[in-house]
């Protein structure tokens, strides 16, 4: 038996990577199951179309955009028509309302899922004719128009970046990544869109942050040069030993996955990958949600996220030095509320959601 199945999403890891992982689920379905999988990706991919490629999808891009949508429309007319799917996942973002458009036009089953607290426009549009509803955050419920009950799940994480037995190490982590296992280490991750105002705010603040504390900083590819030069002004004002308590790099992929192990705390936007992600490996986090993200749905996971205990909220306008440095020393300092966190963080994990996701996909085929 042959399944065609299309996906479609934005053009960020926040939206790629949950895809990715529902991606590995299937082809182990139809691995164990005797299916002929073939997989396509038609929408905006960013800066991730090899990557998706990677995975065994073929990949096709649509306009967005503006003036651009109705082109893109019709571009997802054209690829829908000659790839036929027998069902499209989407989760939402820039270039997936033209495609679910266009599998609606040839009366193809949609299934959406909704990664955020609060869903985009694409999504809020595609849940009105799509056959399931999946959910990452209960609170995206309200926003969506009336329809059986959505089925929340979860965000799907990448498999190969969870943690397996005998790789919850954290000294060893700790050493492999070149840190003193002794002492705490902060992870600050920018997440796939970087985080400028993050990035000059540790540098900054790099002197006292590391009198508390080792810092591993994922800075973004973009922005890595330029943290840097920065951290090469202030290191005259660190003494040695400490400055050596400091390491920077552009972007984890893979590799993200020692980060997680080997950090005590996260520092980290709080788009639906990153808070997962966290989540995922039971770790205590402060939240820095981005100003101006699009219907303010990081401010909403973040608030979501943290009301179950996981999280410290610190909104970037409040996002002062003396009131970042004494959060951050009061939570390394206090272990019962670290391991509060770190339990409230596992339990908001839904460990089973890219399969779940998978089955969902499975069940919904024409």
């Amino acid at each position: 038996m042959t399944v065609r199945i299309m996906l479609t999403g934005g053009d960020n890891g926040g939206r790629i990577y949950p895809l990715i992982a529902v991606v590995s689920e299937l082809q182990t379905i139809a691995a164990k199951d005797g299916i002929n999988l073939k997989i396509s990706y038609l929408g905006a991919f960013g800066l991730y179309k090899e990557f998706i490629k990677a995975n065994n999808i073929r990949v096709h891009s649509v306009a967005a955009g503006g003036l651009r949508g109705f082109f893109g429309f019709l571009q997802a007319l054209w690829w829908t028509y000659w790839i036929m799917p027998d069902v499209v996942l989407s989760d939402g973002g820039l270039g997936s309302f033209a495609v679910v458009l266009a599998a609606r036009f040839y009366r193809v089953p949609v299934v959406v899922h909704e990664c955020n607290a609060a869903p985009d426009a694409s999504n809020i549009s595609a849940v009105k004719s799509a056959k399931a509803v999946s959910l990452a955050f209960a609170g995206a419920a309200q926003y969506l128009p009336a329809r059986e009950k959505p089925v929340l799940i979860g965000n799907p994480v990448r498999h190969y970046i969870l943690p397996k037995l005998g790789e919850t190490d954290q000294a060893f982590a700790k050493r492999t990544l070149g840190f003193d296992s002794s002492k705490p280490l902060i992870f600050v991750n920018g997440g796939s869109q970087c985080a400028p105002s993050i990035n000059n705010f540790i540098v900054k603040n790099l002197p006292y942050v590391l009198e508390i504390a080792q810092v591993l900083h994922q800075t973004g590819r973009e922005n890595y040069e330029t943290v840097l030069n920065q951290v090469s002004q202030v290191a005259a004002d660190i003494p040695e030993d400490l400055a050596a308590g400091y390491k920077a790099v552009d972007y984890f992929e893979r590799d993200i996955k020692n980060a997680l192990i080997g950090a005590d705390v996260v520092v980290a936007r709080s788009g639906a990958g990153s808070i997962f992600e966290i989540a995922a490996f039971g770790k205590p986090s402060i939240l820095i949600p981005m100003p101006g993200s699009s219907d303010d749905h990081q401010r909403l996971n973040a608030y979501e996220y943290s009301s179950t205990g996981a999280a410290i909220v610190i909104d970037e306008e409040n996002l002062l030095s003396n009131f970042f440095i004494n959060k951050l020393q009061s939570l390394l300092a206090d272990p019962i509320k670290m391991a509060e966190m770190s339990a409230a963080a596992s339990t908001f994990y839904k460990p089973g959601a890219a399969a779940d996701l998978a089955r969902i996909v499975l069940e919904s085929k024409a």
